[in-house]
């Protein structure tokens, strides 16, 4: 399952709060790929075992 975040703050914000409710680390907030352009992302499964993606692509909202 994957979200849209609104900046790359809430992709951070995200990631710790599924991770303080109990989720497991898949992937730390951070850009993916080489180039710079690629969305910001973060990974983590539930306490279930499901796997989640939440990200940013392009600028941030404002």
């Amino acid at each position: 399952m994957a979200f849209e975040a609104r900046s790359r703050a809430q992709v951070k914000e995200v990631h710790a709060a599924a991770l303080a409710l109990g989720g497991q680390d898949e992937g730390a907030p951070g850009p993916r790929g080489e180039n710079g352009a690629d969305p910001y992302c973060a990974y983590f499964r539930d306490p279930e075992g499901n796997k989640f993606l939440v990200y940013r692509a392009g600028p941030d909202e404002s």
